[in-house]
């Protein structure tokens, strides 16, 4: 009798997502926030410090000018959706909130903060990017000698990320009143002074205080000699690569041997008892049935018995087409068990010459 190994062809599905992007004004009539409005361009002369990172002061580009980014002076400041930002107004001590939506964008005529940007910082000019001992500052300088950092952090060179962990400031020299910490002192503003991944500014007319989407920004250095270099620095989760993996749960068998000669029998002879070993090749625990095809009418849809390991009797099997059930249950991943097949041969079969049949090994999975 011939046998067949019992084959799964696997379909690797491979699911397309699709995210469509609609256009949404911000209330106060810029488009949505995106990292790349987000992102700030600086350039200009740094040294290095000597352990792979950089020192020095860089103005912000106009992107507009320079072609970069998403054409547009000015940047947004890439606020976390959902959740409220707050300004105060000098010596006030009252908060207003301001909602953000779902395109980030924090700065909105319902907000205490009015129109005051368009788009949101439009004054790019007076924004410089200051690299020292492993930090960096974004920082606003009006011109007056002084300058506010709205965000700071430490430097990660090697991963080239700048996290975002450091509180609203104002630049004084001294610092001695809450006019020269841009009333920090003095004023109520929810979350001000707090900044770990905020934009936390204090400037002459008041405070505030904005969540970020990210805790950070990838950062990219191009040089471009003479000491000169660029800076993009691009809101980003910090410093992660994200992994995906895909491990299909797969059932699947090997059977051995793939095939079976019982030889030559004369009625009334039983054939020898071969053993086939089944094993677990899948990624799942398995049941494993049995089921004949056979080509000729009789021998082996009606007389060849089967039964679990040596234990246990020989049963024929039934139905239409013959099938023996599960005979292996649970067999666990790289598990191996096998059943026993014999022939009897009954005194009154008419021979028919050479028969031939086939069995079929099937796994399912089993809970």
């Amino acid at each position: 009798m011939k046998r067949k190994i019992f084959s799964i062809l696997f379909a690797l599905a491979l699911v397309l997502s699709l995210s469509l992007v609609t256009a949404v004004a911000s209330a106060d009539g810029d488009p949505p926030n995106t990292p790349t409005s987000s992102s700030m361009w600086f350039e200009g002369a740094l040294t290095s410090d000597g352990a792979g990172g950089y020192n020095g002061t860089i103005w912000m580009l106009d992107e507009q000018t320079a072609g970069l980014g998403d054409n547009i002076a000015g940047f947004d400041v890439y606020a976390r959706n959902g959740v409220k930002a707050t300004y105060d107004k000098a010596g006030a001590g009252t908060d207003y909130a301001c909602g953000i939506v779902t395109d980030h964008d924090a700065y909105t005529t319902a907000g205490g903060w009015g129109l005051f940007y368009d788009p949101d910082c439009a004054d790019y000019n007076h924004y410089k990017l200051r690299l020292a001992d492993g930090s960096w500052y974004l920082e606003y300088d009006s011109g007056g000698g002084a300058a506010a950092a709205p965000m700071s952090g430490t430097m990660d060179w090697t991963a080239k990320y700048a996290h975002e962990t450091g509180a609203g400031e104002y630049y004084s020299n001294p610092v001695t009143t809450a006019e020269d910490y841009g009333h920090a002192l003095s004023n109520t503003c929810t979350g001000n002074n707090d900044g770990t991944a905020a934009w936390d500014m204090d400037w002459s007319w008041g405070s505030e205080y904005i969540p970020l989407q990210y805790p950070g920004f990838d950062v990219t250095l191009w040089n471009l000699g003479g000491g000169d270099y660029r800076i993009r620095l691009t809101p980003a989760a910090a410093g992660t690569t994200q992994l995906t993996v895909d491990v299909p749960d797969i059932v699947a068998i090997s059977v051995d041997p793939t095939s079976i000669d019982f030889g030559s029998l004369v009625p009334g002879q039983t054939s020898s008892i071969y053993n086939i070993v089944v094993k677990n090749v899948g990624t799942h625990q398995a049941n494993v049935s049995v089921e004949l095809d056979a080509s000729s009418a009789t021998l082996f849809n009606v007389y060849l018995e089967m039964r679990y390991d040596s234990s246990g009797s020989f049963i024929t099997g039934s139905g239409s087409p013959v099938t023996w059930g599960v005979m292996i249950s649970g067999l666990a991943m790289n598990a191996s068990s096998y059943v026993q097949t014999r022939l009897p041969v009954p005194s009154t079969y008419i021979p028919n010459n050479v028969e031939t049949g086939q069995l079929t090994f099937t796994a399912s999975p089993s809970p």
